[in-house]
Order: structure tokens, then sequence, then C-alpha cells
């Protein structure tokens, strides 16, 4: 793991040069040709990346860049911001790719008389920044075009515009995805099939949503105890958004609303209280509400569920920080196989200091294994 430690940490994966040198390689078939793929990629994505990750500090987040598998990923923490400013922290990337193409357009006749290397760099990285760029805005979640349609609609039309970009989302990539495989392109088919299964299914669980999702009373009730959470009147929220499960009982809203009710159990210590509340909804959870439960259930020491709600939430959204918690998990009920694996797949998500991290008390159940110890040795050598 290579990390450059600043404001903004990067975190690049030895794996990542791997599929760098094959992206290469496959585009020129010369040692030469894979140099040159490889800087174009790697500053093509830190550019994007960074277009995200700028914006989310200028907002008040922090961020952190990792490079690994086949991209880029920006991930952010701190306050959650509101729909405008999402909306610019998501359009930054891409425009930061639009940006190092024109650049490139106007350096290109200043070298004509450059050496043949740097002619050849200016290319591919036009030829690079301009379709990723165009590639990544299509309607297509979870590409950045997806994610901006969603919230342009979801202002203008709540819950429906997020049925609507859903759907188009899995309609449009499930037809990119048979033309990709009609002209042999199997492997970029096959992601754009796994986008549309993925488009479908959340746009199948929006399907949900029942009659007092749309009673004005109570979505105004939620939206002022929404209001109260922000600005820290979390007494008065918590009071609104139990009258608002009271009132809905079910649906979208009751969801929401548990889900915020939950939060600010969790931020009080109550974790018993917060796990209670969304343990019985866990199947509609939204992703960053299921990584909550996961840390709800392993402060509470409810391990097999933990270990259930950790598997779902990566597969919804992969990352190295539900990989570690489940890592830690598993080695808590000395079951080391499953350890390991998560260990590995925190190690290549990106995950930072894990030398330090399994010298934890968590892992004393599994830490004389001879598995363990074999993949802690070469986590050291690397």
């Amino acid at each position: 793991m290579i990390t450059f430690s600043g404001k903004i940490p990067i975190h690049i994966h030895p794996f990542f040069f791997v599929i760098v040198a094959l992206i290469g390689w496959m585009n020129s078939y010369t040692v030469f040709g894979v140099a040159i793929w490889a800087i174009v990629i790697v500053i093509s994505l830190l550019v994007h990346e960074f277009g995200h990750a700028l914006t989310a500090l200028f907002f008040g987040q922090q961020a952190e860049i990792s490079l690994a598998g086949l991209g880029g990923m920006t991930s952010r923490s701190g306050e959650k911001l509101a729909q405008w400013q999402e909306f610019f922290v998501v359009l930054n990337g891409p425009l930061a790719g639009f940006f190092l193409y024109f650049l490139l357009v106007q350096i290109s006749p200043l070298a004509l008389n450059a050496p043949l290397s740097l002619q050849n760099l200016i290319v591919v990285g036009k030829e690079v920044n301009l379709f990723w760029t165009l590639f990544n805005l299509l309607p297509v979640l979870p590409l950045d075009g997806g994610h901006l349609f969603r919230l342009l609609l979801e202002s203008f039309f709540g819950f429906r515009g997020t049925k609507v970009a859903l759907l188009v989302s899995f309609l449009f990539a499930a037809v990119l995805g048979l033309g990709l495989m009609v002209i042999q392109q199997i492997f970029m088919g096959a992601i754009f099939f796994m986008f549309a299964f993925e488009s479908y299914r959340e746009w199948s669980e929006m399907r949900l949503i029942k009659t007092e999702d749309k009673n004005p009373k109570v979505v105004t009730l939620y939206q002022e105890a929404l209001q109260e959470a922000k600005q820290g009147q979390e007494a008065a929220a918590i009071l609104n958004f139990k009258k608002v499960r009271d009132q809905a009982k079910e649906g979208i809203v009751f969801t929401l609303a548990t889900q915020e009710l939950a939060r600010l159990y969790s931020k009080q210590g109550d974790y018993r209280q917060a796990y209670e509340l969304l343990a019985p909804i866990r199947n509609r959870l939204s992703v960053d509400y299921l990584v909550l439960l996961q840390n709800l259930a392993y402060r509470i020491e409810q391990w097999e569920h933990c270990a259930q709600i950790g598997t779902l939430a990566y597969q919804k959204k992969p990352s190295k920080e539900v990989a570690l918690l489940n890592a830690m998990t598993f080695a808590i009920m000395g079951q080391t196989k499953e350890c390991v694996g998560w260990l590995r797949c925190a190690f290549q998500m990106g995950a930072a200091n894990l030398p330090e991290l399994i010298r934890k008390r968590e892992f004393d159940a599994v830490r004389q294994e001879p598995l363990f110890q074999s993949w802690e040795k070469s986590l050291f050598k690397n």
C-alpha cells in the first residue's frame, strides 16, 4: 500500500498498478505504451477525484482518495451536505476531467516539436479524459452522471424523481450492456448488466411507497424534524420523528424517520435503542444506515447479526471500513478463515495501518491460528 498523507490523503493499492498495466498493454502492446497509459490513467484519475475531494473540503467535509481495482474513489466524512452542495461535489469530478482535456488541447500545438513520448502522452491524455468523462456522465448509477441525474430529479420531484432516475438508469444500463455484448465487449457488458440489476433492485424497493408517504402533514412534520436535527435541537427532533413514525406506521417516510431517529440515539450513545429501531427494517435501509446498523450491532456485541449486516452492506457499497469491522467481528467469533478473507478485502480497498490494527485485542482469538499468522507474514512483506 502506497500512502501519501496531507490534507487529502491518497492511498494507492499495488493491485491498481496491475490493472493499469493490463489496460496499457491492451491499448498499445508495447512496454513504452504501458508507461504512457499508466502516467495518463494515474494523473487523470487523481485530477477527477480531486475535483470531488476539494469541493467536499470547501463545503466543510473531510475527504481521502483511494486508487484501487478498476478506478478511484473519494471517501467523505463530516456533516451531511445539502442537496445542491452534494450536486456540486459530484459534478466537479467530471468538470475536472473536462478541464484537463481542454488544457491538453491547448498544449497540443505547442508540442509539435517536442519528443515523441510527450506527444504520445498528450494524445492519449486527450482521448482518455474526453472518453472517460463523457462515459462517466451517462445517466447510469453508480456513475457520476447517474448521481447527478438522480439529485436533479429529486430536487424537483422528490421520491417520484428518485424512482424515475432509477428506472432510467436500469433501462439505459440494460440496453447499453446488451449492445456491448453484441459487439463482443463482454467485460464492459457484464459491468453494465450489474449496474442495471442494482438500479432495478432499488427501483423495486421504491415501489413500496405507501399512502402516508403522500400525506402533506406527515411529510411536513418529517421535514421540521430534519431541520430541528440540523440546528442541534435534538430533543425536539426526536419527539417529532417519533410522531412521524406513529402517524405513518409504514412506508418510506416511516423508514426515513426511523433512520434519523436511530442516528440521533446513536449520537447520544444510546446504541441499544438505535439498534432496536433499525434491526426490524434492515432490508429497507439505505446503505449508510446499514453501515450504522453494523456498527451498532458491533457495539452491543450482537456478533452474528453484525456479520450478516456487514456482509450485506459490503455487497451494496464496498468499503474498507465495513470490511475491517467484518474482519474484527469474525475474529471475535473465532472464525479465522472469514476474518482473514475480510482483512484481504480491507487491504485491497486501501485500508491503511493494517499492521497496527491487527494488534488489537479483537484479533486475539485467531492470532495463533496458522492461517492468520501466514497472512500476517505476507502483510509485513508488502
